[in-house]
């Protein structure tokens, strides 16, 4: 898939650094604009991300937008990086590096990604003034992207963009990967791969395996609840369940493909890549439905998603897909098509293409610092 036709200074800002979907989404767009673009990305300094860009010749600039108690101090770099620069378009990705470069202010033409939005389990009052930031940080952007159409409507019930303002679905894709046969000598693991973090609900998965003894599972990530989920399985004697801690994108493919049943046991989420991964590497995914699951997960046809946090309802049915070979194999025919059709990284590239063209026709803005 071509980027945008005229060559661009195209700048990409993402405040997270760190291996997870997130990063993974970026990498994909710089790969894509690398070739024939001038690219930039503002993240974490000595982030996985930061490395990685540089491997693929990407300029980089350091700021740490996870320092919330220096705002000013990051904006004034921001506006710094920016004019240093001077991109014809500026992407950022997530709200709060998004909130980073409004303040910052803006010299051209943008476009802000909402990967989710991670306040809503926050208590009431906090989620309103949550709220209130979003809704001025969004109008400060060209164009909005949502990578699920339930973020978008949660947008628009709560009159986050302007009147008038661009904003585009598109879904997540990924790069349709050579799959390989599972090892047939040992038994295949239920499986989580995810950040060990509250959003991810990793001591949840603790409880469904355990509701499921005899079945080997295996734990992928790491994060501040790393500590709680190694307490746990050592206290609660989870001695079937393996934690192997933080892996690379590459391997995390690998170990998917040795996976009976892949399990998401999110409080929230955006639009999953690990849920489409696994489709595509054939291994079924039982969720809960919550977010933009429910619009690459159909019920009963490409995987099978619970409407609950319950644990004996969540091990209740991947017993279920370990139990009926024929309803496995239905669900791993229809996923592999879901995402061939609906998900493919040429399809998302294709899409966003698309917003680039429109949002650099625009007249570029002239603010002044």
């Amino acid at each position: 898939m071509q980027p945008p036709v005229e060559p661009s200074r195209i700048l990409q800002v993402v405040a997270d650094g760190s291996p997870g979907g997130g990063t993974t989404h970026v990498l994909q767009l710089l790969r894509w604009l690398r070739p024939s673009q001038e690219v930039g990305l503002v993240t974490q300094p000595g982030s996985f991300l930061a490395g990685a860009a540089e491997g693929h010749g990407v300029r980089v600039y350091g700021a740490d937008l996870l320092d919330a108690a220096s705002v000013l101090t990051h904006s004034r770099t921001l506006a710094r990086i920016i004019r240093q620069f001077r991109p014809d378009l500026v992407h950022v990705h997530g709200g709060r590096a998004a909130a980073f470069v409004a303040f910052a202010g803006l010299l051209a033409p943008s476009i802000y990604t909402v990967h989710g939005f991670h306040f809503l389990q926050q208590p009431w009052p906090l989620r309103h003034a949550r709220f209130a930031i979003e809704r001025r940080t969004m109008r400060s952007f060209d164009a909005v992207v949502f990578v699920s159409d339930h973020d978008r409507r949660v947008a628009l019930l709560r009159r986050l963009p302007a009147a008038g303002q661009p904003c585009h679905v598109v879904h997540n894709g990924i790069r349709l990967f050579e799959t390989g046969q599972p090892d047939q000598k040992k038994p295949a693991a239920i499986g989580f791969v995810g950040r060990l973090e509250y959003q991810k609900n990793p001591l949840l998965f603790l409880e469904v395996a355990a509701r499921l003894p005899g079945q080997p599972a295996i734990l992928v990530g790491d994060g501040r609840l790393a500590p709680r989920v190694h307490a746990h399985v050592e206290e609660s004697g989870l001695q079937h369940v393996v934690l192997l801690g933080a892996k690379s994108h590459e391997e995390v493919l690998r170990i998917l493909g040795d996976m009976s049943v892949l399990v998401m046991t999110s409080r929230w989420e955006g639009l999953p890549l690990v849920a489409i991964e696994a489709m595509w590497a054939g291994v079924p995914v039982v969720a809960t439905k919550v977010g933009g699951v429910g619009e690459v997960i159909e019920d009963g046809v490409s995987g099978l998603l619970v409407d609950s946090r319950d644990p004996q309802t969540i091990a209740d049915a991947v017993r279920r897909l370990l139990g009926d070979p024929a309803l496995r194999d239905r669900i791993i025919k229809n996923a592999r098509e879901r995402v061939r059709t609906s998900f493919s990284e040429e399809r998302m590239l294709s899409d966003l293409g698309r917003v680039y063209d429109s949002v650099l026709r625009k007249p570029p803005q002239s603010l002044t610092l």
